[in-house]
């Protein structure tokens, strides 16, 4: 029998907590084997839930990590790869122990995704963050602001909120509202690209 893959649900359960365990303070998403950045959509570096202990049906908290899709492939023949995924589970169920997941999810807000959670409610849940960042940031007396910085910034109200988010899904909701039917536009200005209002002067 084929073992299962992580559900959306299971994997909406356990993202927050991975941020919260392995990326505290806003850290920057890499690899936990070699430590790099992922790249979405790349087939080498881009994320991918690692099983631990390789059993893909155990889904503890403690058994999963992020890493690249090549680095995931290259533990089963690297050693120093196997001996650290077995520190890593001693260091997880230690973090366990020890954490106040009460009180995470009471000071967090975070409410616990259900089976009926689908990637659909996600998408709209964040192109509303979009629509919501936008609207906060683009004013008659504001009415234009840097790209780049809106990405980052909806990336990381998407997964503090609903734990999920990706630049690369921000980017494309913007792209989304300034399309030709939008009420934004990106305008390239003193060297940078901006997002600004269609009907701003």
């Amino acid at each position: 029998m084929r073992a299962r893959s992580l559900t959306p649900a299971i994997k909406a359960k356990r993202t927050p907590l991975i941020i919260e365990r392995d990326y505290p303070d806003g850290a920057e998403f890499t690899c936990c084997y070699c430590e790099q950045r992922f790249i979405s959509g790349h087939p080498r570096w881009k994320k991918t839930w690692e099983h631990l202990d390789n059993h893909r049906e155990n889904e503890e908290l403690s058994n999963l990590k992020w890493a690249h899709k090549y680095c995931n492939i290259k533990k089963k023949t690297f050693t120093d790869y196997q001996i650290m995924a077995r520190e890593f589970i001693k260091k997880n169920q230690e973090w366990q122990n020890a954490f106040d997941f009460e009180e995470f999810l009471r000071e967090r807000k975070i409410k616990q995704p259900t089976e009926e959670q689908t990637e659909i409610e996600l998408n709209t849940a964040h192109v509303q963050k979009t629509v919501e960042f936008l609207a906060e940031k683009i004013t008659d007396e504001e009415p234009e602001y840097p790209l780049d910085d809106a990405i980052y910034c909806i990336t990381a109200r998407c997964r503090k909120e609903t734990g999920h988010g990706s630049s690369q899904a921000s980017r494309n909701y913007i792209k989304e509202l300034c399309c030709s039917e939008g009420l934004y536009k990106i305008e390239k200005k003193r060297g940078k690209n901006y997002i600004v209002r269609r009907n701003a002067l």
